[in-house]
């Protein structure tokens, strides 16, 4: 805190200085002999708090708080005087003078003037500090620091310290206000760390960490050494909390962008939905993994496509659920990065449904979904619930075409043409639908009563007695490849069990 002290009287300046370091032994104290000489100070560097006598050389205490009051509306003044007089002390409140301190000072009234002081004067910065940051993390111009109006972003981090960022959030009954109960453990550690936390704009569960070396001597080396002890700190403190809280850490840094050490910040936060809550998760670590590519992405993109504008949504959401369970099971090698881009293209695949639907049914009227951080979410397994909703929200607004032919029927037909090959149910569910095979089994059974295996067997018996009635030039064997079936005795042991007698009998009784 920076306190001016502005009266005539030596021993007045000397023993509110001494009282001054002992609230604060870090307090930048400076004096002034003459109402003068105090806005010279100010007009150089304006304090946080003015202590003024209103008798003073050259210019009195009242002008110069008056002054004071129209340039700096930050500065905080306090008057002081030997003199009981209401008037004095009329004008000064008028001058907007936080109090009024007659001389002799008492020590008592004057600590708990500071105590007052000092919480609304840091409640005050806080809140602009919040502001400047939210303003430079949130701004949509690259260079959110040349801003107009964007305030000063050396009045956030001490110009040439190394600093990193850290993105804390909570969940489930947490509040942010537990948040600052950690982060104040943190700052009693006394730990070599600076710790400012501000609230986040646009997440009331988030607080946005400024870390940086309290001594301004320390180096980047040293510091990302201090950060480890930080860090373990923080981690020790998560051990002691149920599981509601997740961290995510930028790169350390001199110099440098905060809204890009945000934006690392806030990658390695979303790593929570990989690795769990109660975890600090460093940008760096993730950094270091490989890219992961989802096998078949644009077949899953255009089927999920063509499920949601024909509306069967069922089947479009068991797409999302499968592609969401093979990356669950691919958790080791899957970056946060790529289940963000996941999740972002799903929605633009139902942005780009909607539109669709809109252009077929202009008197329905349905939103377009928002591209929303994967950030909002504090486990994986609500990334596909959300998309569920969503493609249940394009249900509800739409109608259904009663000229769609449902995956059964496509199955059904499919199977009419392809009945001689190879045809399994799993390579159908995974490779045409991109669903899973148990919930297509399900499906098939529920709507035709009988289990695929068992259509598909029923079609293949029926085309293999066609041919035997039909085409007496045709072996038993060469009945048996035309319906699919490689082995001749196989298709014997079938036929019969489906029909009560071989293929060889079945002919003869034909003739």
């Amino acid at each position: 805190m920076k306190v001016l002290i502005a009266d005539d009287e030596y021993y007045t300046r000397l023993g509110l200085a001494k009282r001054i370091r002992e609230w604060d032994g870090q307090a930048d104290i400076r004096e002034a002999e003459t109402g003068a000489d105090a806005l010279r100070l100010i007009e150089r560097d304006p304090p946080d708090i003015l202590l003024a006598d209103i008798r003073m050389p050259e210019m009195d205490g009242l002008t110069l708080v008056e002054r004071v009051r129209l340039q700096y509306p930050a500065v905080t003044s306090v008057m002081i005087s030997g003199f009981a007089e209401f008037a004095y002390a009329k004008q000064a409140l008028a001058f907007g003078v936080k109090d009024y301190l007659l001389k002799p000072i008492d020590r008592g009234e004057f600590m708990s003037l500071l105590e007052r002081l000092y919480e609304e004067i840091g409640r005050r910065k806080r809140s602009n500090s919040a502001a400047l940051l939210n303003r430079l993390l949130y701004s949509a111009a690259e260079d959110a620091n040349a801003n107009a109006g964007a305030g000063d972003p050396a009045s956030l981090l001490p110009e040439g310290r190394p600093f990193a960022v850290m993105a804390v959030q909570c969940a489930g009954a947490a509040t942010a206000e537990d948040i600052d109960g950690f982060l104040g453990a943190l700052r009693e550690a006394k730990l070599p760390v600076a710790v400012d936390g501000y609230a986040s704009r646009l997440h009331d569960n988030e607080r946005i960490v400024l870390l940086y070396a309290a001594d301004p001597a320390t180096d980047l080396e040293l510091f990302n050494m201090h950060m480890e002890l930080c860090l373990a700190q923080l981690r020790a403190l998560f051990r002691t909390m149920p599981e509601s809280f997740s961290a995510g850490v930028s790169r350390t840094r001199i110099g440098g962008s905060i809204k890009e050490a945000y934006g690392e910040a806030k990658l390695a936060l979303n790593c929570r939905l990989l690795s769990g809550l109660n975890r600090t998760n460093s940008y760096e670590k993730e950094a270091q993994r490989g890219r992961y590519n989802i096998e078949g992405a644009e077949e899953i993109a255009g089927a999920l496509f063509h499920k949601l504008t024909a509306l069967r949504c069922e089947e479009a959401k068991q797409i999302v659920a499968n592609v969401f369970e093979r990356l669950k099971r691919d958790k080791e090698r899957l970056t946060v990065q790529s289940l963000q881009d996941t999740y972002c293209r799903f929605v633009l695949i139902l942005n780009s449904s909607i539109e669709y639907l809109r252009g077929k049914h202009p008197e329905c009227v349905c939103e377009y979904f928002e591209q929303c951080d994967i950030s909002g979410f504090t486990s994986f397994d609500e990334l596909p619930l959300s998309l569920h909703r969503s493609i249940d929200a394009i249900r509800e607004r739409f109608p259904p075409d009663p000229a769609n032919e449902s995956v059964v029927e496509e199955i059904k037909r499919f199977i009419a043409g392809h009945y001689y090959e190879d045809i399994l149910l799993d390579d159908i569910a995974r490779k045409q639908y991109y669903v899973d095979p148990s919930y297509l089994s399900r499906l098939f059974k529920h709507e035709t009563g009988v289990k695929f295996s068992e259509y598909l067997l029923s079609v293949r018996m029926q085309r293999a007695k066609e041919l035997l009635e039909t085409c007496p030039q045709l072996s038993i064997s060469d009945v048996a490849n035309a319906v699919g079936y490689n082995d001749s005795s196989y298709f014997v042991q079938l036929f019969k069990k489906y029909y009560g007698q071989t293929p060889g009998k079945f002919r003869q009784a034909q003739m």
